[in-house]
């Protein structure tokens, strides 16, 4: 399911900062983008170390960035800007830089305040949640915040923070009403097991 804030007009270059948790985020981000975004070029920074195991996805819009240090990101701060130059155009970036527990605060590098402050483009944050809500498989929430104009590092985490902290209140609630549904998964067990008993319905 999907929340959408107030996205940026169709012209402009569009920077979502989600948080990572999970290794499945690049995905999220795929189909999130073709809901939200749909007349957005997608793009996706992701350590080079990493893309270098899964090298196909760069076909899928995936740009590589090395973090060890400054010196090493410049040719992806490079191929980010040179994608963020073609509006429209919508790239992902985890601000954090790393894949850490959900339940780790959010701390964000100045990674992307460097690329709104080169390219013009807003920042999108972005909250993602794997929440067990009664199933057996989890149901993906998230929330896209409003547009911000070159936010320090803090205010970006404090906004994504708040947009977790919204979809904790929903999940617990199991209230997801305000939420659009993007992609219906296959049946959780029990309820493979009811059909199986009769107790399906």
């Amino acid at each position: 399911a999907g929340e959408t804030g107030t996205v940026a007009s169709a012209g402009t270059p569009l920077l979502l900062c989600p948080n990572h948790s999970n290794w499945w985020d690049g995905f999220v981000a795929t189909l999130i983008h073709r809901a939200a975004l749909p007349d957005h070029a997608f793009g996706l920074l992701q350590q080079e170390e990493h893309l270098a195991c899964y090298p196909f996805f760069r076909r899928a819009g995936v740009i590589g960035i090395d973090l060890a240090t400054p010196r090493a990101s410049l040719g992806g701060i490079r191929c980010a800007l040179a994608f963020l130059s073609r509006p429209p155009c919508g790239l992902w970036s985890f601000p954090q830089g790393v894949l850490l527990d959900a339940a780790t605060p959010i701390t964000c590098r100045p990674g992307a305040g460097f690329l709104a402050r080169r390219s013009g483009a807003p920042i999108i944050p972005v909250g993602i949640r794997y929440a067990w809500m009664r199933e057996s498989k989890p149901t993906i929430v998230v929330r896209l915040g409003s547009a911000l104009d070159q936010p320090t590092p803090e205010e970006l985490g404090q906004a994504i923070t708040g947009l977790l902290a919204q979809i904790d209140n929903d999940t617990r609630a199991e209230n997801l009403t305000p939420y659009r549904r993007i992609v219906g998964g296959g049946s959780s067990l029990q309820h493979l097991w009811d059909r199986i008993t009769g107790r399906g319905g």
